[in-house]
């Protein structure tokens, strides 16, 4: 979970610049949830492809509902026990070297699973 933690924390930082904590957290959970939708799509598709699985998403409903689970369960992840708090408190002491390196390696999850999904679909 560090790797997940120090993700949020990274969106939570951007986003929470522009607005306040709770726009923060409602944000990051919505853009965290939207990146994991598009990866388990795209592994979806691929298995697909490949004849391992049959079509799991068939219907407009299967995407709302998948969506507002995922959104549901990471809101409720961090907003609990005001954990994004701990998480922010545990990584902002963090070195310049340490931010670049984060930044560099959320740019690039997120641009790979833009670039991916485009691929595999």
């Amino acid at each position: 979970m560090k790797i997940y933690d120090y993700f949020f924390y990274r969106l939570y930082i951007l986003l929470r610049k522009k607005q306040d904590e709770a726009f923060g957290v409602w944000g990051t959970s919505i853009v965290l949830s939207v990146l994991i939708y598009f990866n388990l799509y795209t592994l979806s598709i691929f298995l697909y492809k490949k004849n391992l699985i049959p079509q799991l998403i068939t219907s407009k409903a299967e995407i709302v509902a998948i969506a507002l689970i995922l959104f549901g369960a990471n809101f409720y992840f961090f907003y609990r026990n005001k954990r994004y708090k701990i998480i922010e408190q545990k990584y902002s002491t963090e070195s310049k070297t340490r931010n670049t390196i984060g930044n560099i390696g959320m740019i690039l999850f997120i641009v790979l699973t833009f670039v991916l999904f485009f691929i595999i679909a």
